[in-house]
């Protein structure tokens, strides 16, 4: 393990690309109205509330693959939230913004905290198996994840500009 106090700069841009992806998707959240979490920019598009339970459940996965970590998510949010399932517009259907939000910081905070206590060797260690499709190395899965943040992002966008609000950008 490596010293905390010191940041190789592998694990600096590990971390600073999973940061970039996720203050973005914040800074969509923190400008999308209640009244537009459940609502799609089209029928069979994803919705804020499902982007952040999804991601959370991201983030949990990887953490139970990876790390070994435990999860702190309901069983129930793989099916919510999980790469098939299909997004809902009923708010009685999910957790609500707070709850999800909550999650969504959490899961992310421990998935920065356990990726910071690497080293560069077990930064660059491979990711085998069904996994290596996400990212070839831990160190990648910081730039995948951003990604992934930046993808869905796009998505609540979208519902903000059908509604008729304006670009962020």
């Amino acid at each position: 393990m490596s010293n905390a106090t010191t940041d190789s700069s592998l694990r600096k841009v590990t971390l600073d690309s999973l940061r970039f992806g996720r203050n973005f998707l914040n800074m969509m959240l923190e400008k999308t109205p209640d009244e537009l979490f459940h609502k799609p920019a089209f029928e069979g598009a994803n919705n804020a509330a499902w982007v952040v339970g999804h991601v959370a459940s991201t983030d949990n996965y990887f953490l139970k693959a990876l790390a070994g970590d435990a999860g702190a998510l309901p069983e129930s949010w793989d099916e919510l939230f999980g790469m098939n399932s299909t997004p809902k517009t009923d708010a009685g259907d999910y957790p609500s913004r707070d709850e999800l939000i909550a999650a969504m910081n959490e899961r992310r905070e421990k998935l920065e905290a356990w990726l910071g206590s690497l080293s560069d060797e077990e930064l660059m260690r491979p990711i085998e198996g069904d996994l290596a499709q996400f990212a070839s190395t831990l160190a990648q899965l910081g730039a995948s994840l951003s990604f992934h943040d930046g993808f869905h992002a796009a998505q609540i966008s979208a519902t903000r500009r059908a509604t008729g609000l304006p670009p962020i950008f």
